[in-house]
């Protein structure tokens, strides 16, 4: 006989596409609603973060010389480097968006992950009425576990993002002073950033410290933690008792939401974020010809979007510190 009892395995599957964009699935407030989730336990760490992940890189102020050794996770969004190529250069102009220079950094209302979050939330309903239906009472337990721990999830991790506060607070009729930044990445392109000096704090140079919004202490943390644990395991025990037309629908339905959640993981971060307070102007694209692939002409192309070369002599140099490469600069 056909036996598919290791259906409750598949409700522990899919960590890679939920761990890849925990922070963004418990930003929103959907995350509260009673949903099927896969691999819900990566929402419940051992220890919370402390802020955003942030992405190898190395930031230098072209004015000031302040220097960061990573690039923030919003600045990171925002700009949509991801497929930065090799020895690429590109300069961006970004500015306070004129018509919402005060809207909070938040998730999209209207967003992939909101298709997904209904997607489980209607696959919770259809299985718990299927449930009663067919008169399944641990398909309804396994159904209510799998379910509830999702908004238990969302209740232990809902964040915010603190507020920027940056030093420069301008006057109205203030002009600001030149922000002008270069992001040099590791495989050797350069992304050259002309904006003010606010700018350059705000996305650059102030920590992206996150604030959870309804647990804040670690003990009750824990508590919620291991109560999801017992919940997780309670659900799986309860699924591999149903019967076996239910487990097939819930095997049919995990294996849906695995690549809903996939294909969520795979979009460009920018469609899940409201950046509306910041307007971003391509300036200029150059990359690497098929035999000009070299880090010297990046740089050469950073320096001349940069209108100095300064900036790459300060903290980790952007070049070898020799007469030479003194000389070139």
């Amino acid at each position: 006989d056909f036996e598919i009892d290791v259906v409750g395995f598949l409700a522990i599957l899919g960590e890679g596409s939920i761990g890849a964009n925990a922070h963004i699935i418990t930003f929103t407030k959907w995350c509260l609603i009673p949903r099927l989730l896969p691999a819900p336990q990566v929402l419940l760490p051992a220890q919370r973060p402390e802020n955003l992940k942030v992405k190898e890189a190395y930031v230098t102020a072209v004015e000031s010389g302040n220097i960061s050794a990573c690039i923030n996770h919003v600045a990171h969004v925002l700009i949509d480097a991801e497929d930065i190529q090799r020895n690429e250069t590109r300069c961006v102009r970004i500015v306070r968006n004129p018509e919402h220079p005060d809207r909070p950094i938040r998730p999209k209302r209207l967003s992939p992950l909101l298709a997904v979050n209904l997607l489980g939330c209607g696959c919770s309903v259809g299985l718990f009425v299927a449930s009663v239906v067919l008169n399944d009472g641990m398909s309804m337990l396994a159904t209510l576990c799998l379910s509830f721990l999702s908004t238990l999830t969302g209740v232990a991790n809902h964040w915010d993002l603190v507020a920027k506060d940056p030093a420069i607070q301008p006057k109205p009729d203030e002009v600001l002073p030149r922000g002008d930044l270069v992001v040099r990445y590791p495989n050797g392109s350069f992304l050259v950033v002309k904006c003010n000096e606010q700018v350059a704090r705000e996305l650059y140079f102030t920590r992206e410290d996150i604030r959870y919004t309804m647990v804040q202490r670690r003990g009750i943390y824990r508590t919620i933690s291991l109560t999801g644990t017992l919940l997780l395991m309670l659900g799986v025990i309860f699924l591999a008792n149903a019967t076996k037309a239910l487990q097939l629908a819930w095997a049919v339905i995990y294996v849906l939401l695995n690549a809903a959640y996939w294909s969520f993981a795979a979009l460009p971060k920018r469609y899940h974020w409201d950046l509306d307070r910041y307007k971003v102007t391509e300036i200029g694209i150059e990359r690497p010809n098929f035999n000009d692939n070299r880090f010297t002409d990046a740089l050469f192309k950073a320096v001349l979007f940069a209108q100095g070369a300064d900036w790459a002599r300060i903290g980790e140099a952007a070049a070898p510190r020799t007469k030479i490469w003194d000389d070139w600069l």
